[in-house]
C-alpha cells in the first residue's frame, strides 16, 4: 500500500533519511496539476500517476478543469520567467523576481504555484529531457570510453549552465520521493554507460556508479563556489579525474566505494539547516 503523500517541505529541511535515492536531489511535487510516477516508502511501493521515459516526467492534468486562456498565459509566462531566474540565480532566487519578469503579481504566482518546490518541479521536465539526450548520445557513441567521458562532461556542463539545477544536485533544495523513480531510471542508464566503458577496456574495472554519484555531488560544490570567478574551473578538475579512471593507469584501491546509505547520509548532512 502506498504511503500518504508528504506535505510541502520547507527549503531548509534536510532529506528524510531512507526516503531518498542517492541520485535524487530534486524538489518535491506539491502542486496538483503535475503528476509523475512516484515511489514511496522503504518497501518500494509505488503510485502510478503518469509515465516516465528515462528521465522525462509526463505532465498530466489531475482531474482539474482546463485553465482559462488568461490564466494559461500567465502560467506559461511564469514558467518561462522561472526557468531564466532560477538558471541565473539558483533556487533561492526571490519569487518576487520571477513574478516581476513574468509581468504578473506575486499573488498570481502563488495561485499557480503555492510553493517554491512546485514552481521548480513544473520546469524540471525540460532538464530531465536534457539528461536523457546526453545519456542516449553516450550509449550510441561507437567508443564506449568516449561515450562515458562525454556523459560525465555533459552532466557537469548542465550544472554549470544552470544554477538552479546545480543547487538541486548540491541538495540546496529538499529531495522528494516523487522523483525517486526518475532518479532510479537515470541510475540504470548510468550503470549501462559505466559497464559499457568497462567492457570496452577504457574504464577501470573497480569504478562503481556510487563513485560517480560522489563526483557529481562534489563537483556541484566546485561549480557553485567558482561560477562567478572561474566558471570553467570544473573542466580542469574533471580532466584530472577522468585521467585517473583509465584502466591502463589503475592501481588497486583499498577503500571500497560508498554504499547508497552512506552517500545519502553525507548529502543530508551537507544540506542547509534552519
Amino acid at each position: 500500500m502506498a504511503m500518504p503523500r508528504p506535505g510541502p517541505t520547507p527549503m531548509t529541511t534536510a532529506v528524510p533519511r531512507g526516503d531518498a535515492d542517492m541520485w535524487t536531489s530534486f524538489p518535491k511535487h506539491v502542486e496538483g496539476k503535475l503528476r509523475v510516477i512516484s515511489t514511496y516508502g522503504r518497501d518500494g511501493s509505488t503510485e502510478h500517476e503518469g509515465s516516465l521515459d528515462f528521465c522525462r516526467m509526463a505532465a498530466m492534468t489531475a482531474g482539474s478543469r482546463p485553465l482559462r486562456a488568461d490564466a494559461a498565459r500567465n502560467r506559461d509566462k511564469l514558467l518561462r520567467a522561472a526557468t531564466v531566474v532560477f538558471g541565473e540565480r539558483g533556487l533561492e532566487a526571490p519569487l518576487e523576481e520571477v513574478a516581476r519578469r513574468a509581468g504578473v503579481s506575486i499573488g498570481t504566482l502563488y495561485n499557480h504555484f503555492p510553493t517554491r518546490e512546485a514552481l521548480f518541479d513544473a520546469i524540471f521536465p525540460e532538464r530531465l529531457a536534457a539528461l536523457e539526450r546526453i545519456a542516449t548520445a553516450a550509449l550510441e557513441d561507437p567508443s564506449p570510453w568516449d561515450g562515458f567521458t562525454g556523459y560525465v562532461e555533459g552532466l557537469f556542463a548542465l550544472q554549470a549552465e544552470d544554477r538552479g539545477l546545480n543547487d538541486a544536485v548540491a541538495q540546496r533544495f529538499p529531495a522528494a520521493a516523487e522523483l525517486n523513480e526518475a532518479s532510479r531510471e537515470c541510475l540504470r542508464h548510468t550503470e549501462r554507460i559505466i559497464e559499457r566503458a568497462k567492457e570496452g577496456g577504457g574504464l577501470r574495472a573497480d569504478f562503481e556508479p556510487q563513485d560517480l554519484a560522489v563526483l557529481v555531488w562534489a563537483m556541484s560544490q566546485v561549480i557553485r563556489e567558482s561560477m562567478d570567478t572561474a566558471p570553467r574551473a570544473w573542466r580542469r578538475c574533471l580532466a584530472f579525474f577522468l585521467d585517473g579512471l583509465r584502466a591502463d593507469a589503475a592501481h588497486p584501491i583499498a577503500e571500497p566505494a560508498l554504499t547508497q546509505g552512506q552517500m545519502i547520509r553525507i548529502v543530508e548532512r551537507s544540506a542547509p539547516r534552519g
